[in-house]
């Protein structure tokens, strides 16, 4: 498991007063899979944009790109354990399998990351988030 912390502006403001949403209220949670190979990646997007490199303005396709960094063994490890948690529901994928979202009630995504939500405000907006939360390991590559 691996902690993260709540990574928006200082201007979002939260505290001990600050309301939470209702248990049953669903939420949405984009989990973004980590990519293969990013260092070949960066590589060729060095040589490409080199005009003193043969490759120079040999771009990749984004189906290119995809073939040398998708990840499925982990894009289905962590689809497989979002369907085993009572109230997940996956809404997409996205087509190279980097971003999956699903959605659950508050209480369901409370439990799985270790925290709480809170509504943090900035000038007229109120977003559901989580100060800090705990990532479970759902494969060893993710």
């Amino acid at each position: 498991m691996k902690k993260s912390t709540f990574i928006g502006t200082s201007l979002w403001k939260v505290n001990s007063k600050t309301p939470k949403p209702s248990p049953e209220t669903h939420h949405k949670v984009v989990f973004a899979i980590k990519q293969k190979k990013l260092e070949d990646i960066e590589r060729l997007l060095l040589h490409v944009s080199d005009p003193h490199n043969q490759d120079y303005g040999k771009f990749l396709s984004r189906s290119e790109v995809a073939e040398l960094t998708s990840n499925i063994n982990s894009t289905e490890a962590v689809s497989e354990a979002l369907r085993r948690i009572d109230g997940v529901v996956i809404s997409s994928v996205s087509i190279y399998g980097e971003y999956i979202v699903a959605i659950a009630p508050v209480f369901v995504w409370e439990s799985l990351f270790q925290s709480k939500f809170y509504y943090f405000f900035h000038k007229n907006h109120k977003a559901a988030r989580m100060p800090s939360l705990i990532l479970p390991q759902f494969s060893q590559n993710t």
